[in-house]
């Protein structure tokens, strides 16, 4: 309805008849800018009005009758000049059609309402999907998802590099970061971060982290900052789907080729943040130190 200046709760005592041959029963009536309410002398509300869709039964008299609709059988009088020059104000605001007025008043009410839950929807249900995904999905699925990621990698990198001797120096530095680590360590060229977790238990290492370095301890900080990095890959991977991937993700178990691309140019671009301390302890010795570094020259 169209806006009453000035006007923010107004009450004033008047008489209620909730039929046309009920007693009249003293009452308060309240209003605001979208309603008007009848309150008993406990303060509990007897009934709603809606003041676009109220008329006046008697104009220029007094009592002022009023009712709340044009079929309404309920009615109030109202004696305090205050109240009845600011219901009238009301009255001459809103449109002619009462009845027109209650309905769009409804229908602007209900869209209303709907724009609000699709937003809430909109802004609750991707989380909500990406937490289920990340509960429900099987370790084969998530080693997929990481390997899945890893040939999209390797469109910018070339392939994982791979030597006997320093594959076996590989596995030699991860268990002597955590004994107990499951994660598949793989190393790769022209990376442009020093290592990177992948869902699935996968930890790529550039090789740019191993050459020019005396020193391994440089080089097993930065893989042991990324074996505890707090971020499941899974999560961050889960991050950038978009809800129709999500759906097809738990529905069918398959998403598209752009999907790991996306993440894998997001992941790159993340900030590194700045190289931890060198581990004091050598975490090989110069043999697999060696063999490590020379581990792309296969």
């Amino acid at each position: 309805m169209t806006a009453i200046d000035g006007l923010d709760r107004f009450e004033t005592p008047a008489l209620w008849r909730p039929g046309p041959d009920a007693p009249g029963h003293p009452v308060y009536v309240s209003i605001g800018e979208a309603e008007l309410v009848v309150l008993d002398g406990d303060e509990m509300v007897l009934s709603h009005w809606a003041l676009p869709a109220m008329r006046r039964l008697n104009p220029g008299a007094l009592p002022a009758l009023y009712a709340p609709g044009r079929q309404a059988e309920e009615t109030i009088e109202v004696e305090d000049p205050d109240m009845v020059a600011t219901l009238e104000r009301i009255l001459a605001a809103v449109p002619r059609d009462p009845r027109g007025a209650a309905g769009r008043l409804r229908w602007i009410a209900t869209a209303t309402a709907v724009a609000v839950a699709a937003v809430a929807l909109a802004w609750w249900l991707p989380g909500a999907m990406r937490d289920h995904a990340s509960r429900i999905l099987p370790p084969a699925q998530r080693t997929d998802i990481g390997e899945r990621l890893l040939v999209e990698l390797t469109r910018v990198t070339g392939p994982p590099c791979a030597t006997p001797l320093g594959t076996e120096a590989l596995t030699t530095l991860r268990d002597n970061l955590d004994p107990a680590s499951r994660l598949r360590l793989r190393v790769v060229q022209d990376m442009p971060r020093d290592a990177l977790r992948l869902p699935g238990d996968l930890l790529i290492v550039s090789n740019d982290l191993l050459r020019g370095i005396d020193d391994p301890g440089p080089t097993g900080a930065r893989v042991r900052a990324a074996m505890g990095d707090d971020r499941s890959p899974l999560d961050r991977f889960l991050a950038d789907l978009s809800v129709a991937d999500l759906t097809r993700l738990l529905t069918g178990g398959e998403l598209p080729d752009a999907a790991f691309g996306r993440h894998v140019q997001s992941v790159l671009r993340l900030d590194e943040g700045p190289a931890p301390e060198p581990l004091a302890n050598a975490v090989l010795d110069d043999t697999d130190w060696q063999n490590l570094r020379a581990i792309c020259d296969g």
